[in-house]
């Protein structure tokens, strides 16, 4: 088959919805299809580098932060990819990248599938003051947007259900986005993993929790940081890897609660790099409910990392409680795990086997394997 794949987010960007678009054509690429991606360039310039075409933008801050809006028509590159003739059009996000997936759509008589990676609900404080008015907006913009399309897929049962109270009538698979979980379970070197924490300067025989991920206030980590208040701090570090519009905050909220010395913030990691990280910490933790999926969960568990992630709905069939990992509802509940952690009471060494071997589900080829699948049955294509 012929696919193109519409997204407003793609490399060097790094994060949930690009990682899953790279993976998506990986996948698909090795399966024999012929791929092609169209995403919005980080400068006013229009270009094609390889199956590629990036389309000139301008940065749109006002809907959310990196967002970015084209600002031409873009007649010749919509030409050039009309006479290539995809037998289907994946769009993996709802503005800019949407309105060109749906002209091709309707133009060549194909296909329109769509993914829902974000529960726009737990965004609305970066395009409404109003809470309430805010959820109202993105109910009829999701109904809105399933009715230009043939089928949505969602990463979990969570946004499948998410969908259906909106009253979305289009057909809706649910698919988990899946990972190389090979490159996540290779072993480094104890020496790679020395240079690592020296260059991090990360005090020798302490325990790392590791969060990664954008730090936007969404993702809940203030949380994370008023329970690391009531654990022992001379047996733990939290790692921070990401960067984001709410650091600033999350370091004033460090300082005020006298933890900066057992925090560190390591900034955005190249993604090259991040396997390194996995492979020092001896625990994922995270607060956020914002999640469709939670591709860095499962990044964790492939790297034999167990998980401490606060109990939603987006863990179902990835968090197995006692097994690869522990949700937590409270402070209460997080600081025992921790303690109970910290004093020999769990057996890591199963939780971290448990953690690998349940990661192996979520690989890029079932990934792929399904959405092509969809695409068969909606195009008649195989």
């Amino acid at each position: 088959m012929k696919i193109l794949i519409t997204t407003d987010m793609y490399e060097p960007e790094i994060n949930g919805v690009v990682t899953s678009v790279i993976n998506l054509k990986n996948g698909l690429t090795q399966l024999g299809h012929d791929v092609k991606i169209l995403t919005l360039s980080q400068s006013i310039h229009t270009y094609t580098e390889e199956e590629v075409t990036k389309l000139g933008s301008l940065p749109l801050k006002i809907v959310y932060p990196g967002a970015r809006v084209s600002v031409t028509p873009h007649k010749s590159v919509m030409a050039e990819l009309e006479e290539w003739k995809p037998d289907v059009i994946h769009s993996q996000c709802e503005f800019t990248t949407f309105i060109a997936a749906r002209k091709l759509s309707k133009s060549l008589n194909v296909p329109l599938i769509h993914t829902y990676h974000t529960v726009y609900e737990d965004y609305t404080h970066y395009f409404s003051l109003n809470k309430n008015i805010g959820r109202s907006a993105v109910h009829h913009f999701s109904k809105w947007i399933s009715k230009k399309c043939d089928c949505i897929i969602t990463p979990t049962e969570k946004v499948r259900r998410l969908l259906y109270s909106y009253n979305v009538k289009c057909p809706i698979e649910v698919v988990p986005t899946g990972i190389e979980t090979a490159n996540f379970a290779k072993e480094i070197s104890a020496e790679k993993k020395r240079e690592l924490s020296e260059k991090l300067s990360i005090p020798e025989g302490k325990k790392i929790a590791l969060f990664v991920g954008r730090l936007a206030k969404e993702k809940n980590l203030s949380e994370i940081l008023e329970h690391w208040k009531k654990i022992d701090l001379n047996r733990w570090l939290l790692l921070i890897a990401g960067d984001g519009p709410y650091k600033d905050e999350l370091i004033r909220q460090c300082h005020a609660l006298g933890i900066e010395d057992s925090v560190l913030f390591a900034g955005m990691i190249p993604r090259e790099e991040i396997i390194g990280y996995y492979k020092l910490a001896d625990l994922f933790v995270s607060a956020s409910t914002s999640e469709t999926q939670g591709l860095t969960y499962i990044e964790a568990l492939a790297g034999g990392v167990p998980l401490l992630c606060k109990k939603d709905d987006c863990l179902d069939g990835i968090l197995e409680d006692g097994k690869n990992g522990f949700s937590f509802t409270n402070q209460e509940d997080f600081v025992n795990i921790m303690n109970d952690i910290s004093n020999g009471k769990i057996d890591m060494a199963l939780l971290k086997e448990n953690a690998l071997s349940s990661s192996e589900k979520f690989d890029t080829s079932a990934f792929a394997k399904k959405v092509a699948a969809i695409y068969s049955k909606f195009s008649g294509c195989y």
